[in-house]
């Protein structure tokens, strides 16, 4: 069951969009247009069209951030916890550059296989899962033993593969 968004990204209305705002690519080549008023040859056009395209690839590359794995999660917990604070969804979204929703999910997990707990005291049967309509926004959590435990065994693996991962033996 999916928790309810909390809050809207997106503005209420759409903004207007001004004529040269509009893209002009499946126009006819020599005509006029709101934002183009010469006539532009099929080549140069074509070629204009694969740059914007490249151009929007890199500058997607260079905006992804990294794949964050259940490793670098449990640290960044462990260290907060460490310091005496508990985590939030909010807390991981800043610190790993994702979105609430993205960090909900990793909490979920995490709780899921009893590496996290909240800080608050629950109900026996929701000790590591939500209650029907309950939101995860608001939850604080902290590592626990097996928590700690995990992260020694992603250690050892290290270890044991001279830093390298090894999925397949």
């Amino acid at each position: 069951m999916r928790e309810p968004i909390t809050r809207d990204n997106y503005p209420a209305e759409p903004r207007p969009r001004v004529a040269h705002d509009e893209r002009a690519q499946d126009v006819s080549h020599s005509q006029k247009t709101a934002s183009c008023s010469a006539s532009i040859s099929p080549c140069v056009a074509r070629s204009r069209r694969t740059d914007r395209r490249t151009a929007s690839r890199t500058r997607n590359r260079e905006n992804e951030a990294a794949m964050v794995t259940q490793r670098e999660v449990l640290t960044f917990i462990t260290k907060r916890t460490a310091e005496g604070r508990n985590v939030t969804a909010q807390d991981l979204a800043g610190e790993f550059w994702m979105a609430a929703e993205a960090a909900g999910g990793h909490l979920r997990r995490l709780w899921r296989e009893r590496l996290v707990e909240t800080s608050s005291a629950r109900p026996p049967r929701f000790r590591f899962r939500l209650e029907p309509g309950e939101p995860l926004l608001p939850l604080r959590f902290r590592v626990t033993a097996r928590g700690r435990q995990r992260l020694r065994w992603y250690e050892r693996q290290e270890e044991d593969n001279d830093g390298g991962v090894q999925l397949f033996r």
